[in-house]
């Protein structure tokens, strides 16, 4: 859907962030039970293609792996092909993290064990310099993403600001972008908001944080879903 490019001065930083797995759960219960399955049974059986999914401002990657395992429940192991996951973030260091898929305990907090045993391969003890006298305690251990749901996301680093970028994504299925606008000017909020609208095909679907929902036009339909709120693009 696209490609890496060259580090702009934006994409210096230090993300800071917070992220971790299943942030604002009533989002996630809306993908699973209703967004994701309409957009399957819309699938027309000849129809080759996967379902494009952009997670936009994915940071570490906690998003991206949590929409991995997302629609892994919802479509199934045999049908993991029919799932393309792009995930980017402007920051280079966050996506050399999110590339290897590996998170400590802090970062799996609100989450069930069921789910993690879905999520993760394994549990490892840290990379550390303390002294080998010294072992991991539970919450020090580090959690790697099964190799099945890593193969789904393809991560590139991606200022959102780079237009000519953000032209060559379109016929998306879902977007996620979740406060990411919280970093971008006010003024220049709205015509961000145009640009990445236009990368949903019509009858996709978005899923926004505060910050975007803000610049929500006409150009949407709003669904609720229990506690959630999602967009459909029309």
């Amino acid at each position: 859907m696209v490609r890496t490019h060259a580090e702009s001065p934006r994409a210096r930083c230090a993300d800071e962030r917070p992220t971790y797995f299943r942030r604002n759960p009533a989002q996630w219960e809306a993908l699973e039970h209703c967004v994701l399955p309409w957009l399957v049974a819309e699938r027309s059986p000849t129809v080759a293609r996967p379902l494009r999914i952009w997670s936009a401002g994915c940071a570490t990657g906690e998003e991206a792996f949590d929409l991995a395992l997302t629609a892994h429940r919802v479509v199934g192991s045999a049908d993991l092909a029919a799932v393309a996951i792009l995930a980017t973030d402007r920051c280079p260091d966050a996506i050399t993290k999110a590339r290897r898929g590996r998170y400590s305990h802090a970062a799996c907090r609100g989450t069930t064990l069921e789910y993690r045993r879905q999520l993760f391969l394994r549990s490892q003890p840290p990379v550390s310099r303390a002294p080998a006298c010294f072992t991991a305690g539970p919450d020090d251990r580090e959690h790697e993403v099964d190799r099945r749901l890593a193969s789904l996301v393809r991560f590139e680093v991606l200022d959102l600001e780079d237009q000519a970028m953000l032209e060559r994504v379109r016929g998306l299925d879902l977007l996620l972008c979740r406060n990411v606008f919280d970093e971008v000017p006010r003024l220049e909020r709205a015509v961000l908001w145009r640009r990445l609208r236009r990368c949903v095909r019509r009858g996709g679907y978005l899923v926004l944080g505060e910050s975007e929902r803000r610049c929500v036009d006409d150009s949407v339909a709003t669904l609720q879903w229990r506690d959630a709120v999602v967009y459909r693009a029309l």
